[in-house]
């Protein structure tokens, strides 16, 4: 216990200090330290600190019943400075095999089960939000964590180290293709809904281009029904986090080759769009024998918003503020009827008008019909509606 308090101190005065076999900086270290202490608060075992001399486990099991009878008693929660120095003893020799290991590997053999005793509480003690999703740790560190394929497959919430993708919020869709979504990423998420998956997915992919929370990817993608972040439940749907990433992944690619959109120019573009002029849609209509209503007009104004934004049809501005004396409820069935009756060839006319539009108003459309506007694959998308 000595020799460990000793190292500790030369690090705070300058020091070299490695971590899992790796060098890092002072600083880098004691994060670790405190994200481990705050680790083992949460999750360390009786007879783990049965090997520890009484006074520093009695000090460690006395904070942490402490914790776990009412997290706001300790100030700063599980990140809290150890409050006495028998704590803080117990504390580096916890963490000491992980900060000590001789590689990383080690060091992920030691995390392991305190990561799995984490993820395996996530969901019944924090409601599926990461309780250390607050404390910044090194990378060193968060390599570690994800090595631990176990835990990586249940707190799927995290994104790997290495992950990232040269994407920017704008060229990502609010909703991934439905192809892609059958296709690529369908299977990774079941009992999701398909609009709920396509939209988590859409979410990822903001994740893998920066953003570092659930809450923050909704934010980068301005959606309009927002759940502020909550996607524990979806996220914990999740049988192997390593494949549902390396599927996000995929998409990312996908998106990178058919060449990249300004989805949110579009949504700002086309925010003008309330109606598809008569002439126009008489002329898109006419060879499939439909007949132009002004309902029709709004609706077809909001299939264009929809194909071309990657944004679901009930987002359209077209519907903001409702329809003069007609109720939400009767607007809703009129606009499903709508998209279930109008045939493939005028919903690609609809779709090729709308890039025509685009392109008038300086908004510049992408020449392959896939790419440009069904976001990958036919151009109508029932279940986006």
């Amino acid at each position: 216990m000595v020799d460990l308090q000793v190292r500790a101190l030369a690090i705070a005065d300058g020091g070299a200090a490695r971590l899992a076999g790796e060098p890092v900086s002072g600083a880098e270290w004691f994060d670790a330290l405190r994200y481990l202490t705050a680790a083992a608060r949460l999750v360390v075992h009786d007879d783990e600190l049965a090997e520890l001399p009484g006074f520093a486990a009695d000090a460690f099991a006395a904070v942490r019943t402490q914790r776990a009878l009412s997290p706001r008693a300790v100030p700063g929660g599980a990140s809290a400075m150890p409050g006495t120095a028998s704590e803080a003893a117990a504390a580096l020799a916890l963490t000491e095999p992980i900060l000590n290991a001789s590689d990383g590997g080690a060091g992920a053999r030691h995390l392991a089960p305190w990561a799995r005793r984490l993820a395996a509480e996530r969901q019944p003690r924090h409601s599926g939000r990461n309780p250390l999703r607050g404390i910044q740790h090194p990378a060193g560190l968060h390599r570690m964590m994800t090595a631990i394929v176990p835990y990586q497959n249940r707190i799927a919430g995290a994104v790997p180290t290495g992950s990232s993708v040269t994407l920017e919020f704008r060229h990502i869709p609010n909703l991934i293709d439905a192809d892609d979504y059958r296709n690529v990423m369908a299977i990774h998420l079941p009992g999701t809904t398909p609009v709920i998956g396509r939209h988590f997915c859409s979410l990822a992919l903001a994740r893998l281009a920066g953003a570092e929370t659930w809450a923050q990817a909704e934010d980068s993608l301005d959606t309009q029904q927002r759940r502020k972040g909550k996607w524990g439940k979806t996220t914990q749907k999740i049988p192997d986090s390593q494949a549902f990433w390396s599927g996000i992944r995929t998409l990312a690619e996908l998106l990178r080759k058919r060449g990249a959109i300004d989805y949110a120019a579009r949504r700002r573009a086309l925010s003008q769009l309330l109606e598809v002029p008569y002439d126009s849609l008489f002329s898109i209509f006419r060879p499939v024998r439909m007949g132009v209503t002004r309902q029709r007009q709004r609706h077809a104004a909001a299939w264009i918003w929809q194909a071309l934004t990657g944004s679901p049809a009930h987002d359209s501005p077209v519907y903001v503020g409702g329809w003069e004396g007609q109720s939400a409820a009767s607007v809703t069935e009129a606009r499903r009827k709508f998209h279930e009756r109008v045939p493939d060839s005028a919903a690609r006319a609809l779709t090729l008008w709308g890039l025509e539009w685009l392109d008038e108003k300086g908004t510049e459309p992408q020449p392959d019909l896939r790419a440009a506007g069904a976001v990958g694959g036919p151009v109508r998308s029932r279940s986006a509606h």
